[in-house]
C-alpha cells in the first residue's frame, strides 16, 4: 500500500506543540492571595510540604484557576497516599495521582514536551517582594 506524497513545502517541516495549538487564549489575571485551599491544618505534614513545593515552583506563575482547582482536587489524594502503608492502595493512588500531576507540568520532562523553559537564577538575584506571601499566608 502506498501513501500519498506530502504536499510541496511540507517536507521536513516540524512544528512545536505551541505552534500546533488550535486556539490561543489570553491569560486570566489571578492573585495567589485568592487561592483557597480550605483548612490546611487537616492535612498530613508531607501533604503540606508537597503543596508548598507546588506553589513555590516557577510554573505556579503560569497556573490559572483551573490549575488551582486541579491542585485542590489532588490534596485529598496526596493526603491519602501519605497516610497509608497498604501496598495495593499505594499503587492505586499513585496510578490515579500521576496523570493529574503530569498535566500540571511538574517535571522537567513534562515542561520540555510543551516548550516551557525556565531561566536559571543568576547568583545574587533575589525574589521580588511579596512572591512568597501567598504560600506563607496559606500556612500561617
Amino acid at each position: 500500500m502506498t501513501h500519498p506524497k506530502p504536499e510541496a513545502g511540507k517536507l521536513g517541516r516540524h512544528r512545536s506543540l505551541a505552534e500546533q495549538a488550535a486556539v490561543e487564549l489570553a491569560a486570566t489575571p489571578h492573585y495567589r492571595e485568592e487561592w483557597d485551599f480550605g483548612d490546611l491544618g487537616r492535612l498530613k505534614h508531607r501533604t503540606r510540604q508537597w503543596l508548598i513545593a507546588v506553589l513555590s515552583s516557577p510554573q505556579a506563575a503560569l497556573y490559572q484557576i483551573t490549575d488551582i482547582q486541579r491542585i485542590r482536587d489532588l490534596l485529598p489524594l496526596k493526603d491519602a497516599y501519605y497516610s497509608t502503608s497498604e501496598p495495593e492502595l499505594l499503587i492505586k493512588l499513585a496510578r490515579t495521582i500521576k496523570p493529574l500531576e503530569d498535566s500540571l507540568l511538574w517535571t522537567h520532562v513534562d515542561r520540555s514536551k510543551v516548550g516551557v523553559k525556565f531561566v536559571p537564577v543568576i547568583e545574587g538575584e533575589t525574589a521580588e517582594a511579596g512572591d512568597d506571601g501567598a504560600v506563607d499566608a496559606a500556612f500561617a
